[in-house]
């Protein structure tokens, strides 16, 4: 899907007129719910992968909602060109601000991995800070070259990133790796909380040159995955027939523990 519509220059160029969310499927009982409405399954269960574009109000419907973007549209073309008409109707009142956050950094490593991209992570037991600092990296992520380049998570607990090797400040902000499979990763920079804005720019530049791009194929990854037996286990109970199916033969693939 993501090679034949999503990164395709037309499409990410009238992207930037929409606000793009990636819901978490089976990690969130709220979205799981919402995803529900769509009602895109053959049983009325979530599917594994739900699209639709929204009114400003997140219940328009703006176009047909299906399982795939290649159910609604042809080609990236027609999608793009249907989402360039969309946004002569709409007009945004400001511009993005907020840091777009994933829900926690358990679900970041993992989506980072899936991205190829590096992961930003705040990290602040202090409420204040935290947001402070989340509104200071939002400014960094918004703007170029930085726009659409990363993922990021913020967190008030610094165990979460008992999984990044490398790190050790209690506050601050931290770019990583995401490994293979999205279950680690290595530090590439942390910057201290008390860093300045050129500070915090220039890290980050500096972080994304020393991120390393993994060449990876679904049928490879997939094989390799179940060769080492590594699963990701999702929050909530997966009801896509199909992916639930692929699931259980991939564990009867795997080696014995």
């Amino acid at each position: 899907m993501d090679r034949s519509f999503l990164s395709k220059p037309e499409v990410i160029a009238a992207s930037r007129q929409f606000v793009c969310v990636r819901l978490a499927t089976y990690e969130d009982e709220d979205e799981n719910k919402f995803l529900k409405t769509f009602n895109v399954g053959r049983g009325g269960e979530v599917e594994n992968s739900v699209f639709c574009i929204l009114g400003p109000d997140g219940k328009q419907r703006l176009c047909r909602a299906a399982r795939g973007i290649g159910q609604v549209f042809s080609d990236s073309n027609q999608m793009a060109a249907a989402m360039d008409k969309i946004a002569t109707t709409i007009k945004p009142k400001v511009e993005p601000k907020s840091l777009p956050l994933t829900a926690n950094v358990r679900l970041a490593i993992d989506i980072a991995s899936s991205d190829n991209q590096p992961l930003v992570i705040v990290v602040a037991k202090d409420t204040k800070q935290r947001e402070s600092l989340e509104a200071k990296l939002a400014a960094v992520a918004w703007s170029q070259p930085f726009i659409g380049r990363a993922i990021y998570a913020s967190t008030s607990h610094p165990d979460e990133l008992v999984g990044v090797n490398g790190v050790t400040l209690d506050s601050g902000i931290v770019m990583v790796q995401a490994d293979q499979f999205g279950l680690k990763a290595n530090m590439l920079k942390q910057i201290p909380a008390s860093a300045s804005d050129d500070k915090l720019t220039e890290s980050l530049r500096l972080g994304m040159l020393s991120f390393e791009s993994q060449a990876k194929t679904f049928r490879s990854h997939v094989q390799e995955g179940h060769k080492q037996g590594i699963f990701w286990e999702t929050k909530l109970p997966v009801t896509d027939i199909q992916e639930k199916s692929a699931r259980e033969r991939g564990r009867q693939k795997a080696p014995p523990q």
